[in-house]
């Protein structure tokens, strides 16, 4: 088990408007790689889901979305924290946002980060 980057949520909201949003698909490639080195999964491997996000006009986003919220839920048991599947919620956001980088579906990596920093810390602590 490898602990991921903690990052600054208010560096992401400003590299992510600085990029025109292309900070995203850095992120989420770079969360995808982290999460499995955590977990020691080897499932759709990262730049994968990097070439999907972009073939798909970011439609791959919601799959996306999906597998990390269970990811996420099973790197909270893995530290002890109480684990929840914000899946329901990270695609209604989605939608609502016309698509996962879109409106209000922009706040989705955040919210998955949180719940990431969170996991590294717990981690940390354990060592």
């Amino acid at each position: 088990m490898r602990n991921g980057t903690r990052r600054d949520l208010l560096m992401m909201l400003v590299l992510t408007f600085i990029t025109g949003g292309l900070y995203y698909f850095y992120w989420a490639y770079k969360t995808s790689k982290e999460m499995d080195e955590f977990t020691g999964e080897r499932g759709i491997p990262p730049i994968v889901h990097l070439v999907l996000l972009i073939c798909t006009i970011s439609l791959w986003g919601y799959v996306w979305d999906i597998l990390t919220a269970q990811k996420i839920e099973r790197m909270q048991r893995m530290v002890g924290l109480p684990a929840r599947n914000q899946s329901w919620l990270y695609v209604a956001l989605d939608f609502l946002g016309a698509g996962p980088i879109y409106g209000i579906g922009i706040v989705v990596p955040f919210l998955q980060q949180n719940d990431l920093n969170e996991i590294y810390a717990a981690a940390g602590n354990r060592r």
